[in-house]
């Protein structure tokens, strides 16, 4: 008996020492720097080879940076809103709203997360499992889509830069961009938005309704709640809409 005793123990004392090894051991991926400057960084951060900022506007935003900011691009993202613009301009009509968790410009951090059950973890401890995210640039949707420019322009830019001449100014390609093409409004913060669409006046006529059991007329409310404060999901998500102004002049309803 004395025996088997011992054997018990010493099999559990090494299976939690197993598992002790097993819950300090560190992802087997981990994220590195790039020996150089990489093709993204040249075309959507407007970079030299060396990793200085071009002259610019994007130049002058990076510089104003302080050392040690992380800057987040996403080229899919950019493309996206971009072929919704083309999209709503070939069709001649329609909108978008973009609608996520996100910030009016860059972060200057880095926002990457992983989630695993509902527990956040490292973005590469699982790969395949983990619900890999990070917070939406919007500013870099919006001026994705306000600074597009046409295959044509696209072609002609190129040709320029092959050639060595100087490319058509701003002010030219500003002055040759279809009249009331669709454009990007905002950000606005969801709890303005939804509050200019008029949800509080919505969710009061419905409570107030006499079909509106007690139970969910407080349903009702928590979840206006959870839409409308600042520290739960009205300042932390963003809407973004794609449009053209309506007769020319004015932004789509709610910015």
């Amino acid at each position: 008996a004395e025996s088997e005793d011992s054997i018990t123990e010493s099999t559990s004392t090494s299976s939690s020492t197993a598992e002790e090894k097993g819950a300090k051991k560190l992802p087997r991926l981990r994220f590195v720097l790039p020996p150089d400057t990489t093709p993204a960084l040249r075309t959507l951060l407007r970079v030299s080879g060396s990793g200085s900022p071009l002259e610019g506007k994007t130049a002058e935003a990076l510089n104003a940076l302080p050392t040690g900011s992380v800057v987040e691009a996403c080229p899919e993202g950019l493309l996206l809103a971009q072929d919704i613009a083309d999209r709503i301009e070939k069709c001649n009509g329609g909108a978008a709203l973009l609608i996520d968790y996100g910030e009016d410009g860059a972060s200057s951090r880095d926002t990457m997360r992983g989630f695993w059950r509902h527990t956040q973890v490292h973005p590469l401890s699982r790969p395949g499992e983990v619900d890999v995210t990070a917070d939406v640039d919007f500013a870099a949707l919006r001026e994705s889509v306000n600074q597009r420019i046409g295959l044509e322009e696209s072609l002609k830019r190129k040709h320029f830069a092959d050639t060595g001449k100087v490319p058509t100014s701003s002010t030219n390609i500003e002055q040759e961009k279809p009249i009331n093409r669709p454009e990007a409004f905002g950000p606005v913060s969801q709890g303005q938005f939804l509050a200019s669409m008029g949800i509080v006046q919505r969710v009061e006529k419905q409570i107030e309704a006499d079909s509106t059991t007690d139970e969910q007329a407080y349903e009702l409310y928590s979840a206006l709640e959870r839409l409308l404060a600042p520290d739960q999901m009205g300042e932390r998500y963003k809407v973004l809409a794609i449009a053209r102004k309506k007769e020319g002049l004015f932004p789509p309803a709610g910015f």
